[in-house]
């Protein structure tokens, strides 16, 4: 027996000569379902596209389900801010605050980044569909990195908390993906001793004896 949606239709993916992202809604005013679509042709590459839509069809259902309207709400939810432009809004609102070493850092982080998001199609997705999971995936591809030691994935990993927070305070994304991933120890780095415990006495004589013990 099939379902039956009184005030909405499902997201659906379709991959035609133009490929769009498709569900209806109810518009309040007409009392009827509306379609309404989101073109992911700027979205790079079929294998990315589909990803990129599947991920966007489960968005768009949950807050169906729950429901959401967009005609009863602005609809900049889904026409958010990208990447893209959120990077160019942090370049333009730090680098005039902070030493030129540190724009250089910036636009040595970014690079990488920039290009990683490109070869995935996400530079021109909204931030605020960027998950935890993408946050691992950009860690991961890091730390393939033969180049990259701890210290280096380490200062990335600061870089990308910092460019998120910035989303954040922004309001484009609620929560920073990058604040749960684990910073990487430096196999290299000598271990610190535990230092024994000390009990300090006074000796009367404004000298204090500090005793130790295991």
């Amino acid at each position: 027996m099939a379902m039956i949606f009184i005030d909405f239709r499902p997201a659906e993916y379709h991959n035609a000569k133009c490929s769009y992202v498709a569900y209806y809604v109810r518009n309040p005013e007409t009392d009827e379902l509306v379609r309404k679509r989101i073109k992911l042709n700027r979205v790079q590459g079929s294998r990315n596209r589909a990803k990129f839509a599947a991920r966007l069809c489960t968005e768009i259902n949950q807050k169906l389900y729950e429901g959401w309207n967009p005609f009863l709400e602005n609809d900049a939810f889904f026409r958010g801010t990208t990447l893209q432009k959120g990077i160019k809004d942090f370049l333009a609102s730090k680098c005039p605050n902070v030493r030129p070493d540190t724009v250089r850092s910036y636009h040595s982080y970014l690079k990488w980044f920039n290009a990683l998001m490109q070869n995935g199609g996400k530079l021109q997705m909204p931030i605020k569909l960027f998950t935890m999971h993408d946050a691992g995936k950009v860690m991961d591809a890091l730390a393939a990195r033969l180049d990259i030691g701890a210290a280096t994935y380490n200062s990335y990993l600061e870089f990308f908390r910092n460019l998120f927070n910035h989303f954040v305070t922004r309001d484009w994304i609620k929560e920073n993906p990058f604040s749960k991933m684990p910073r990487r120890r430096d196999p290299d780095a000598p271990a610190v001793a535990a230092e024994p415990l000390g009990i300090g006495l006074d000796d009367g004589d404004g000298v204090r004896t500090v005793l130790l013990h295991d």
